[in-house]
Formats: C-alpha cells, structure tokens, sequence
C-alpha cells in the first residue's frame, strides 16, 4: 500500500431467518511478519505483548523472588499476546477489551515515532467517545497523567487532521449504534 493504510468497513446482514445467538469476526492475516511490527490495541496490546509471561491473578505480583530480580525483564500475567520468537502466533480480541475499539499495525521499518502516534490517536478517541475526563483516560491506559494526555491531544491537533479524526469518531459512533 505504500504507506497508506487501508480504511476497512465491516458490515454483516442476516439475510434470512433468526440468529438469537451469534458471534462475528474479522480476521488479518499479513504476509511478510516480522516480529519487529508493532501491534496495539488500546489496553489489550502493547507491542503484541510478546514479553515473558507467567501465570499469576490479577492484582499481579510475583511472590517467588526467584522470578523477580532487579534486572527483570518486561513480563505480563497470561493475557492474550503474540509468539515473540518468531513463530506464527495469534491474539483474539473482542472489542470490549480494547479501552478504544481500535487496531493499529506498525511495520518494523521505523516504527518508533509511530507508536507514540497510534496510542495518542487511541486517547484522542477515547476522549471524544466516552465524555470520559483526560485523567480516568490515561488510567486506562496504564497510568497515563492527565497532563500526558493532554500533551498527546495537543500533538494529535498538529499532526493528524481533524476530519479523519471526526470521520473515525463517526464510524466508531455508527458501529455501536449497530450493535
């Protein structure tokens, strides 16, 4: 695509009968992974979650000292996440695990600057379609200050325009309109 990201809209129609129960999806595949992209969606993905995880309930702390030494590495309780060792791996979410219902892909060449760009968009969302203050959303977002929100607000202004933004808030706004 050349450095242009697709806009997908998802419909689905039952065209005859009833469905009292029913669960839909859509599904990526991508060609060419690296384990180098970086994954986000907002609360549930942060670089695929491809840490070191363990097996503990929520609130999390690691009793075993053993497995807690000054030099840790990033580790997370057992939530969904991608095989960080390069084998084929996948991560079901549902929307609602998402603190936006937004998915970004980063590709590995350069996606640094990125990153911060994707979740800033997230919290600018967020902001917009929950009435939510800036402090409860850099809550959850991992313990964001408000003051961290802000400061990404004000970069989304100068950097993202302000009808894609409007345009995504519309069609999130549609979407659970639908459901």
């Amino acid at each position: 695509m050349s450095g242009k990201a697709p806009e997908l809209e998802v419909n689905f129609k039952l065209v005859e009968g009833e469905a009292k129960e029913t669960g839909i999806a859509v599904a990526f595949d991508f060609s060419g992974w690296s384990t180098n992209n970086y994954v986000l969606a907002p609360a549930a993905l942060y670089n695929g979650n491809r840490y070191r995880s363990l097996p503990i309930n929520y609130p999390p702390y690691i009793y075993d000292e053993k497995q807690r030494p000054l030099d840790m590495p990033i580790t997370v309780t057992d939530v969904p996440r991608l095989n960080g060792d390069g084998t084929s791996g996948k991560a079901e979410l549902l929307t609602r695990n998402c603190a936006t219902p937004m998915l970004a892909l980063l590709k590995a060449d350069g996606h640094t600057t990125g990153v911060g760009l994707a979740k800033a968009v997230a919290m600018e969302l967020a902001c917009r379609l929950t009435g939510l203050s800036q402090r409860a959303i850099g809550s959850r977002y991992g313990g964001v200050s408000s003051q961290a929100v802000s400061h990404a607000r004000r970069r989304i202004k100068t950097e993202v325009s302000s009808d894609c933004l409007t345009r995504l808030t519309d069609v999130i706004r549609s979407v659970e309109s639908q459901s």
